[in-house]
């Protein structure tokens, strides 16, 4: 590998002590990054994140929780993944598995099984009648767009569940942009650990070893414990290091914080139902 002759960055100007610069962080082009390995592990990386730092990422998010949410807001940052970057990542690789739904709802269930639903149904039946259509034709129409943008809306939760940790720890004097970060990191623990690694386990653990009876815990009811069992451990931890408080307190906070979040979800299944009812 040859010795760059450049002496100084040729993004900043900046005088250069090595292949870095460390004014704006520019790479020295080198022939080794010219290489066919180079530009092919330039492309997986950019294609999958799979990086030493996306992958102490996720083994940091599950073992210890809160970890990388104080490293992001109070630094070191440059060893982990951003928490937008992990946040995308997650998604797509639950878009691309057999969960890829598991942020839509059917329209039977906007109907029948929330507060909205009477309001939903009135709505429903208007809009089958003026269209002179029936409701199977509705519910596929319905059920397409809802699907998509289930896909989008999503977001909204972490906003919503980052205004009610800012709430109960208010004292912390923290920026909102941090809470943001805790509610990120939150949602992207339940996606990642519960909805991908547990359900891909006992999905195939099921179909491995011929055990259908494993299958019954993704009825909706099974699936529900399973989310607060795991989302309880993980505020308990990640609450412990980035909002010191009494165990007491803490408990309190874990409690409290799992029922507004999912509140913050019954209002998501509505923002979808009257976003897709408008849209279709």
């Amino acid at each position: 590998m040859k010795t760059p002759n450049n002496k100084t960055c040729l993004n900043c100007d900046a005088k250069l002590e090595g292949l870095y610069c460390h004014q704006c962080g520019e790479k020295v082009i080198v022939d080794k990054d010219k290489s066919i390995f180079q530009i092919i592990g330039d492309f997986l990386n950019a294609l999958f994140f799979l990086d030493n730092k996306f992958l102490r990422s996720i083994w940091t998010l599950i073992r210890r929780p809160g970890k990388l949410t104080n490293a992001y807001n109070n630094g070191p940052r440059k060893k982990y993944t951003k928490p937008i970057s992990l946040f995308f990542f997650t998604n797509i690789l639950v878009f691309l598995s057999f969960a890829g739904d598991m942020f839509d709802t059917p329209l039977h269930i906007q109907t029948e099984m929330f507060p909205h639903g009477t309001i939903a149904k009135n709505m429903v039946d208007t809009q089958i009648a003026e269209r002179g259509i029936n409701l199977e034709t509705y519910a596929s129409e319905y059920e397409k767009m809802s699907n998509t943008l289930s896909k989008t809306l999503i977001m909204l939760i972490i906003p919503i569940f980052a205004f009610w940790v800012m709430i109960f720890n208010w004292r912390s004097k923290k920026y909102f942009l941090d809470h943001f970060v805790f509610a990120m990191h939150t949602i992207t623990f339940e996606i990642l650990f519960v909805m991908l690694f547990v359900c891909h386990f006992v999905f195939f653990t099921a179909k491995l070893f011929n055990l259908p009876q494993l299958l019954q815990l993704f009825q909706d009811t099974y699936l529900s414990i399973l989310l607060l069992i795991c989302l309880a451990i993980y505020l308990f931890y990640a609450l412990k290091r980035c909002y010191p408080s009494s165990v007491p307190i803490r408990i309190f906070k874990v409690i409290a914080l799992i029922y507004l979040l999912f509140a913050s979800l019954l209002f998501y299944r509505s923002i979808l139902f009257f976003s897709t009812y408008y849209l279709t």
